[in-house]
């Protein structure tokens, strides 16, 4: 079904590759590729840049891999990225041959991290399958603990979303937390420092409460949060950010936050986008094209819905109790209320259990400033041990509002 919205995907992958020629292939009747050459140009480059002594062959740069990543990223990674661009270009699918890395927002990018936007149409779903097929079949490729599966959605290429939907939107992905959860393995759900940090734990807005109240909000109370009409959509997705590193946060918004911030402005080319980061890496192709139609159909949902059919999807949260995820009110349960019936099929055999763990007290990179106060002098022994103590309560309660 075609819905009126923008979506991009990112594959992160790693991928195989023998070097030099001399060496050979650990299985010959492999048909999958494992050379790309470099250019001479690039060789030379390479030398130059470095300083080395002249070489004749490539065998003889190869002999100096004690520069390791550097000689992989200089070298290597460009050969590897253009022999992907033409695979993708035989297959029909849109990419710069001349420059893999272009920032033509309508062709697939080839770097380290990149996205095309298609409009949400089955044609374009089969499109990103296609391409994920293609890379897995011609490649040795791994997925690890590393890689991720990021997913970008928009209205269009230059609109950004309803304050509305918004609102709903990080209500929704505020209430369901533990349910979203479960389609995840336990190292995308806690503190993964590039794709899980929550709403509930690490959201700006939290911090705030926190700072105000002495203690964390109650599910309701930070729904009605997030439903409060705001003067803006900056002040929205201010409270929903983690300022200090967005790509740590499972939905990242600095995109949309530029967007807007730089409306006005006629050399803007970005896309306000929200980018869905917490799915594990995969190209399997039937797991990202689910993904990806997740993801739409949700915002789709929150958007579209009735009001009061929406309203009373996000009560079932205070008559289930905190983290009903995996028994009144699962995932599944979650998406036959939305009508996401596929969804529900295709994820009723594949649920993680909602891994629950006492909370750090803030992401390392915080320092709490009772204690940056004290380091400086400003606070005595026993204001120090009051705040500490303060401290240790919000961190109790955190852990019993996610366990």
């Amino acid at each position: 079904m075609s819905l009126p919205w923008t979506f991009g995907v990112e594959l992160e992958f790693a991928l195989a590759f023998v070097y030099p020629p001399s060496v050979p292939l650990p299985e010959p009747t492999k048909t999958r590729k494992l050379r790309f050459k470099p250019y001479r140009y690039e060789i030379d480059r390479f030398i130059s840049s470095y300083d080395l002594q002249p070489i004749h062959s490539a065998n003889e740069l190869a002999d100096r891999m004690k520069y390791g990543s550097i000689f992989t990223k200089a070298l290597v990674t460009p050969a590897i990225r253009r022999d992907i661009a033409l695979t993708l270009h035989n297959a029909g699918l849109p990419v710069n041959l001349m420059n893999p890395e272009c920032e033509d927002v309508l062709k697939w990018k080839i770097t380290i991290d990149g996205t095309v936007p298609y409009a949400y149409t089955p044609e374009n779903l089969q499109a990103v399958e296609k391409g994920c097929n293609i890379i897995s079949e011609k490649y040795l490729i791994e997925v690890n603990s590393s890689t991720g599966l990021h997913i970008h959605v928009s209205a269009g290429l230059k609109t950004p979303f309803r304050l509305e939907t918004m609102q709903n939107l990080f209500a929704f992905l505020y209430a369901f937390e533990p349910q979203l959860d479960s389609l995840h393995p336990e190292h995308r759900q806690h503190d993964n420092e590039y794709c899980s940090y929550s709403l509930r734990k690490h959201s700006n807005f939290i911090r705030n409460w926190w700072n105000e109240h002495g203690q964390l909000p109650t599910i309701i109370q930070g729904m009605i949060e997030l439903l409060k009409k705001k003067k803006t959509k900056m002040e929205l997705l201010n409270a929903v950010r983690w300022t200090f590193n967005d790509k740590a946060m499972r939905y990242n918004v600095s995109n949309l936050v530029k967007y807007l911030q730089d409306e006005d402005e006629p050399s803007n080319s970005g896309i306000p986008t929200i980018e869905f980061r917490q799915h594990e890496g995969t190209l399997d192709a039937q797991r990202v094209v689910q993904w990806c139609s997740t993801v739409v159909g949700i915002i789709n949902f929150v958007d579209t819905a009735d009001q009061v059919y929406l309203r009373n999807l996000l009560l079932k949260v205070d008559k289930f109790g905190p983290i009903p995820a995996e028994g009144s009110f699962t995932v599944i349960d979650l998406f036959r209320y939305m009508h996401l019936n596929e969804q529900a099929k295709f994820y009723s055999s594949r649920l993680n259990p909602v891994v629950g763990r006492p909370p750090n007290a803030r992401p390392t990179v915080w320092k709490w400033e009772y204690e940056e106060m004290y380091s400086h002098g400003l606070l005595t022994d026993e204001e120090y041990q009051r705040h500490h103590e303060l401290r240790l309560f919000w961190e109790k309660s955190l852990t019993a509002a996610e366990a």
